[in-house]
């Protein structure tokens, strides 16, 4: 009997010991490292993680599709002093895929998940719905910390100048033989991407003009329906085709879906390219200078917002029959749309 308890005693402590370093293994401070491109995620089976520390190395233990946080990053969040200092670089690394971050906190180096991510045009102007997304560059890489000490987390994104090759030669043979809504967002970036921009440019330009005229058009239905036309177009603007200016004003219609949101973006001229927009209003129809900062108003001119005040001064300002009139449609326009004012 005594044989018995002892030999169970020893099985017990065995998976005892057993248990306790996977028991300890799971209480690791963790961060997982996920990877997408174009909201598209997959697996990194070779991941490669440095860290640096204001120029200095940090060895990193990695572990599947992640890494082990080392313990200086949980001092330097603890001390006061050390907390605010933006010091931290990270190069992660996953295949040919090479992305480099710097400006990391401490907070940021917590376990939890570090979202990495790259963005292609048109996905990462239809993902922010902002035309200007891109900034200066072809393609955005991003990261996106997920951790326990940093909520909400701001997400640090970088735009790159020169796109990569593969993304170039991956559109242009996709372009022959794509049509409709495929067709039209290959266009986008390849003009992006500065591959026979003007050729490009113009299958858009004149995508509009068809989605403008004759919205209900079977083939390009699903084009016209959302406006990413529009937003494309002034996306190419932004980008320093002033040549664009003309068509995107005309364009001003509150009845047609392909201009859905474009209010947004004569906002944003009234507001930062004030004396381009005024002299172009000036050669267009009254009752379209009216369309254009009815729109401005309405979808992004909120009565009393910082910006509505901002573009008011400005036009009042510039004096003069277009601008004071533009003035007097924006206001309007604003003070018509009671939901923003309480959004606001």
């Amino acid at each position: 009997m005594l044989l018995v308890r002892q030999t169970l005693a020893a099985i017990a402590l065995c998976v005892i010991a057993a248990f306790a370093p996977a028991q300890a293994a799971t209480h690791r401070p963790i961060i997982k490292v996920t990877f997408s491109i174009d909201g598209e995620s997959f697996h990194c089976d070779d991941l490669k993680v440095e860290l640096r520390v204001g120029g200095r190395i940090v060895p990193v233990e990695q572990i599947d599709h992640g890494f082990i946080v080392p313990p200086i990053f949980a001092k330097l969040y603890a001390s006061k002093q050390t907390r605010g200092e933006g010091n931290i670089s990270a190069d992660i690394r996953c295949g040919p895929i090479a992305l480099d971050f710097d400006g990391i906190y401490p907070a940021q180096v917590d376990p939890g998940t570090w979202a990495l991510g790259i963005g292609y045009p048109p996905f990462w102007v239809e993902r922010e719905r902002h035309a200007d997304a891109l900034g200066a560059g072809t393609w955005v890489s991003f990261i996106d910390f997920e951790t326990d000490t940093c909520e909400p987390c701001v997400e640090q994104r970088i735009s790159h100048v020169e796109p990569p090759a593969d993304a170039v030669e991956s559109s242009r043979s996709k372009q022959a033989t794509a049509w409709g809504e495929d067709a039209a967002r290959i266009a986008f970036a390849l003009a992006v991407f500065g591959v026979d921009y003007a050729k490009n440019r113009d299958y858009l330009s004149e995508l509009l003009n068809i989605c403008l005229s004759s919205p209900n058009e079977h083939k390009l239905k699903d084009v016209c329906d959302d406006g990413s036309i529009t937003l494309f177009l002034e996306s190419l603007f932004w980008r320093g085709d002033i040549g664009l200016l003309n068509k995107l004003l005309e364009a001003a219609d509150s009845h047609a879906d392909a201009v859905t949101e474009i209010g947004t973006f004569y906002a944003d001229l009234l507001e930062r390219r004030n004396a381009d927009v005024l002299r172009a209003l000036g050669g267009l129809p009254v009752e379209k200078q009216k369309e254009v900062c009815k729109l401005a108003g309405s979808d992004d001119l909120s009565m009393n917002s910082p910006k509505q005040e901002r573009v008011a001064k400005q036009l009042r300002a510039a004096g003069g029959e277009v601008a004071l009139r533009c003035l007097q449609e924006a206001e309007k326009a604003a003070n018509e749309v009671p939901w923003r004012q309480n959004k606001e």
